[in-house]
């Protein structure tokens, strides 16, 4: 279900003004119209033509990332108490089974594992396209170029080429550096998210604290425990 709402919800939810899965037509021409009247504006303030996308966009990707931190914390879930129930069931038990119920941890944890880590890229791909949604939303720009639309491109360009020269293209450099600033500080949160997790496992798996160090520090008690004194 939510792999369902997370393709077909988010231009509801955005408002709909325009158009639905598979019907984008509208908003490309939109950003197409906005960005070359932008482009010519000669001012860093987004005109209302660019502003109006640009907000629609922001709210796309809030809707998707609030859909895709759902699945996230279900497929967490879901990881979980495959663990639990796999760490739950003693070698003995394991082997009684037979080797088709391990095989079907093994594949229900590998899809529980990648759906996650697909889910995890997800959200922050749209944190990223709601914090910064003007450089998101050039992606829109169609690839197919008119004259109108590539002197637009070629200015932004040229104002690339020397910076301070134009307003319109340090604001569009300024939004890009905060895109790739918000994908950096994501991808270091994952990344310790991950590492907080791998050593929770490791410490999981000591000896110390399985079945075996466990009945060791219990026949060292009851040894200490029958001593006379």
């Amino acid at each position: 279900m939510l792999g369902i709402a997370f393709v077909f919800a988010p231009a509801y939810l955005a408002g709909g003004q325009y158009g639905g899965y598979g019907d984008n037509a509208r908003l490309v021409q939109s950003m197409r119209v906005a960005f070359i009247d932008y482009s010519s504006s000669g001012s860093a303030t987004l005109p209302d033509s660019l502003e109006t996308v640009v907000e629609y966009w922001a709210r796309y990707h809030v809707a998707k990332a609030v859909i895709s931190a759902l699945a996230l914390l279900v497929l967490c879930s879901a990881c979980r108490r495959l663990w639990a129930s796999y760490q739950g069931t003693s070698y003995q038990g394991r082997r009684a089974d037979g080797r088709g119920r391990t095989v079907a941890y093994v594949v229900a944890g590998l899809a529980a594992s990648l759906g996650t880590i697909s889910a995890a890229a997800l959200l922050m791909a749209n944190i990223q396209g709601a914090i910064a949604p003007l450089s998101s939303a050039v992606s829109l720009l169609p690839a197919q170029r008119d004259s109108s639309l590539a002197a637009a491109v070629d200015a932004v360009r040229h104002g690339i080429a020397t910076p301070g020269a134009s307003p319109v293209t340090d604001h569009l450099v300024a939004d890009f550096a905060r895109y790739h600033v918000v994908v950096a500080v994501l991808s270091a949160v994952f990344a310790a998210l991950l590492g907080v997790l791998a050593v929770r496992l490791w410490r999981g798996h000591r000896p110390g604290l399985n079945g075996v160090g466990a009945l060791s520090y219990s026949t060292r008690s009851a040894t200490a425990t029958a001593q006379p004194r």
